[in-house]
């Protein structure tokens, strides 16, 4: 269920207190990975933290393509 992993991925993330949570995902052209988007959104809204859509990286499904995102990422100055 890939709406339901995005969704718990990021409730996870929230319960330990977190506040921008980033979600490194396919690039958005299949059913599954607009689910895993939909779930992850989803579980902000209730939470009702601020969706910084910046923080939706898509990717190939690389392991290589994962680190670039995750570099660009800590590249960034953001607060945790």
């Amino acid at each position: 269920d890939d709406f339901l992993g995005g969704y718990t991925a990021a409730e996870h993330l929230i319960s330990l207190g977190h506040e921008r949570i980033a979600c490194i995902v396919g690039n958005g052209s299949t059913t599954g990975e607009r689910d895993r988007i939909k779930g992850f959104q989803k579980a902000m809204r209730e939470a009702g933290m601020t969706l910084d859509e910046s923080l939706i990286i898509p990717t190939e499904y690389s392991l290589e393509s994962g680190k670039q995102a995750a570099g660009e990422l800590f590249a960034r100055d953001l607060p945790t």
